[in-house]
């Protein structure tokens, strides 16, 4: 059998489920890439990627969390069985949030929700977020939040502690303190260390494996903000097993996305 580094230093995409579990759609403002749903998909397609679970661009879309929701919605439609979609959500606009979480799961495809920390302010411990939680736990639905910093990871864990029915995705793992978030994931069985960080390194998710094992670990690319191709290197490069490479690209994510 043909290792997936081998795979990945020839050129050819992988041959396992690969999963991607943080991509965004919609205006490519300042990315210089082409960005519509059917790029995405030969973006995916070069690299061995069956599914992107996207969320729309904050910085293109101003206040309006409607306009995100409905890129994602757009991309759903467009490729049905490649595209699975986050509910973006901004706590401070309490008076839309569950108006905006039923007519984003109304259309199929939507399978989690997407939080911003740095973009709205609000802690992730903080009461305005209680509509996303009770919806997500009822349904079992999974978060990725954004966690670009060590307090984030601390508040996000403590949620994932209240709602354990959750499974709460830490995106960005390492792009703080890598300690804190080996942390709480020892500490928290529900959440889980998302790969996506520019600075990322095949001997950080070696590392992150050997502290919390790989089945702790979900990959994300970032696209179309950051290279998927960098993004994918780190894992088929880490010095760890075959198997827990297939694990983290894509073995978890089909879990908790129900793609078993």
């Amino acid at each position: 059998m043909t290792s997936l580094a081998d795979l990945a230093l020839t050129g050819r995409p992988l041959d396992i489920p690969v999963i991607d579990s943080h991509g965004h759609v919609g205006p490519a403002r300042g990315i210089d890439r082409h960005t519509s749903p059917d790029d995405l998909v030969r973006l995916m397609d070069r690299l061995g990627v069956e599914r992107t679970v996207v969320s729309g661009l904050m910085f293109a879309t101003g206040v309006r969390i409607e306009s995100m929701n409905d890129w994602v919605q757009e991309c759903l439609e467009a490729h049905p069985d490649r595209f699975l979609g986050y509910c973006y959500i901004n706590p401070n606009f309490a008076d839309s949030i569950d108006q905006e979480i039923e007519r984003s799961f109304e259309h199929p495809g939507f399978a989690g929700f997407k939080l911003h920390v740095s973009w709205n302010g609000v802690p992730y411990d903080s009461d305005r977020y209680a509509p996303v939680y009770e919806y997500a736990a009822a349904r079992r639905l999974p978060i990725l939040a954004h966690t670009w910093g060590d307090e984030s990871v601390r508040s996000l864990a403590r949620m994932a502690r209240q709602y354990p029915a959750i499974s709460f995705l830490a995106g960005h793992s390492g792009a703080g303190d890598l300690e804190i978030n080996l942390d709480e994931a020892r500490r928290t069985p529900n959440l889980f260390l998302e790969l996506t960080y520019s600075g990322g390194t095949p001997a950080q998710v070696a590392r992150m494996v050997g502290e919390v094992g790989s089945e702790r670990i979900v990959w994300g690319s970032d696209t179309i903000l950051f290279a998927a191709s960098h993004q994918i290197g780190k894992v088929v490069f880490a010095d760890i097993s075959e198997a827990e490479k297939a694990q983290i690209l894509g073995g978890n994510a089909e879990r908790i996305f129900g793609l078993e």
